[in-house]
């Protein structure tokens, strides 16, 4: 017996539509990764940074207290010499806490200026290396001086009050005496808006103008040492190190000289050099030797940022 034809129609197959047909779900995906890693390396090289200026505070800052009084009371038999600074200092003023007086203000300007100077000329770099035509050697030294130029201009006009309480703390302190308000605290409410318009109207184009030269001096003192040097035998790691430092000295030196170029007074140029050479040189190589740590080829943050 023949089986009777259905009339039941099967219901036609529904076309499978990608919801995503142009990928945009993954690619927002991607690009969500690309900005986590971005902020994640951005902070990592911010750490290094504050980490290599807060370790170059806690060694110079004494010695920095001394060149600076020194410098202040010139005719002042206790600040003849490093050793007798410190003597003095220790004797006088409450004993060795008294070398460490004012840091909170030092590592405050860490925190506000080192700290972003380093990680934006380290952004402004990977931006004109994406930007602008040109490799080699040459081409990496003038961009680093232009990305010096960019950090220089923006982060010296934000550390211009810190500088002005770092030397009114460091001059105020002999002699200082008040229970009630603390020196630092007595500094920052001493001071005066049309003081710290004066600072960053000083500050902004010469900040730029030295950054560019540091930045600029301490690459191209970097590219000019031999590939292979050895300064401590074999140990790759300690001859960068020393490669760091000596480049720091370096521009340091460049850094010194044009700085009394724009001020127009040569006088006591070595005192300014001991005085700013020991900072920069530990603040440029401890943070040269995080990134060789990391890892991070050049110093490179995220072009995702």
């Amino acid at each position: 017996m023949a089986a009777e034809p259905s009339n039941k129609r099967h219901p036609p197959q529904k076309n499978v539509v990608d919801a995503d047909p142009h990928g945009t779900g993954h690619q927002a995906g991607d690009q969500l990764r690309n900005l986590s890693q971005g902020v994640v390396e951005l902070a990592r090289t911010a750490c290094g940074a504050h980490v290599a200026g807060t370790a170059a505070a806690l060694v110079v800052f004494p010695f920095e207290k001394v060149f600076i009084r020194s410098g202040v009371f010139e005719h002042s038999p206790q600040y003849n010499s490093i050793g007798s600074g410190l003597r003095h200092i220790v004797q006088n003023e409450g004993g060795y806490f008294a070398l460490y007086r004012g840091l909170s203000v030092r590592l405050f300007r860490v925190a506000a200026t080192t700290t972003p100077l380093l990680v934006l000329e380290d952004s402004s770099r990977q931006w004109l290396n994406a930007t602008l035509p040109g490799g080699g050697p040459s081409g990496s030294v003038g961009r680093e001086a232009a990305a010096g130029f960019i950090a220089g201009g923006a982060t010296f006009a934000a550390h211009a009050p810190f500088d002005v309480v770092r030397l009114r703390v460091q001059t105020m302190s002999p002699g200082y005496e008040n229970p009630k308000v603390g020196l630092v605290s007595h500094a920052w409410r001493s001071l005066a808006y049309s003081d710290v318009r004066a600072a960053i109207a000083r500050t902004t184009l010469r900040g730029a103008t030295q950054s560019t030269v540091l930045f600029g001096t301490f690459a191209a003192a970097r590219a000019a040492t031999p590939s292979g040097t050895q300064l401590f035998g074999a140990d790759t790691a300690l001859n960068q190190w020393g490669v760091d430092v000596a480049a720091g000295t370096v521009a340091v030196a460049a850094f010194v000289g044009v700085t009394a170029a724009i001020r127009r007074n040569f006088e006591r140029i070595g005192y300014r050099f001991l005085s700013e050479a020991p900072a920069l040189v530990i603040t440029l190589s401890t943070f040269e030797a995080y990134r060789h740590w990391r890892g991070v080829k050049d110093g490179a943050v995220s072009s995702a940022l």
